[in-house]
């Protein structure tokens, strides 16, 4: 039986460089990073990328290629290389060496963070505008358009409505929101597992 390949991109804002590590602004890039688990992580594109290995039972003849990316770049600059995979991986399923694979913008999501969801949250979303998120606005600038998929990590605890969101964001969780980000961090990736193998709609109806 003839199988059709498709390509799903998934991409884990945040900041590059130890003092980032553990910040609010960087759940997206870490659950990424934890999704990608013991595969290779390789550096190419501005980013750091990654074949997820798909399990479970594949729709008709559809099969996902699915790669994880972790920008490179800073949060303001992830249009850059945004852009660079998304011209990159469009144009490798056209290569029959490359046994198609083909990345449209429907097959693009992004996970990050978001100050306006409860720490422990996740909403899947498409189509939003960036709500001041500045990494978003720079992939709606890149790329010309809103029309992706995004997975949103709730990060506001209790402290939020008192600091500056630039500051906030910044911030490293603290150890009594420790078990919570490990419970999230956890959700979210089952939620990226099922959306590797199923369409947005689906994963929308079960995590949302």
């Amino acid at each position: 039986m003839h199988q059709e390949k498709y390509m799903k991109l998934i991409v884990g804002l945040g900041n590059p460089g130890k003092e980032y590590e553990d910040t609010r602004h960087n759940i997206g890039r870490e659950i990424v990073r934890a999704l990608a688990n013991d595969w290779k992580l390789e550096k190419k594109l501005h980013a750091e990328i990654a074949v997820y290995t798909t399990r479970g039972t594949f729709v008709a003849t559809r099969v996902p290629l699915v790669r994880l990316a972790i920008p490179t770049t800073f949060m303001n600059e992830s249009g850059k290389a945004v852009q660079q995979l998304l011209t990159t991986y469009a144009a490798y399923g056209r290569h029959p060496a490359n046994g198609g694979g083909n990345l449209q913008l429907t097959n693009l999501l992004f996970v990050l963070e978001d100050l306006d969801l409860p720490l422990g949250t996740i909403r899947f979303s498409k189509g939003s505008g960036a709500a001041g998120q500045k990494g978003v606005q720079s992939i709606i600038d890149a790329l010309g358009t809103k029309d992706f998929a995004r997975l949103r990590i709730g990060v506001a605890g209790t402290h939020r409505a008192t600091t500056n969101a630039a500051d906030y964001v910044l911030k490293k969780f603290s150890k009594e929101e420790q078990p919570i980000i490990t419970q999230i961090k956890k959700r979210a990736t089952e939620a990226l597992a099922e959306y590797s193998t199923h369409d947005l709609t689906t994963v929308m109806r079960d995590y949302n």
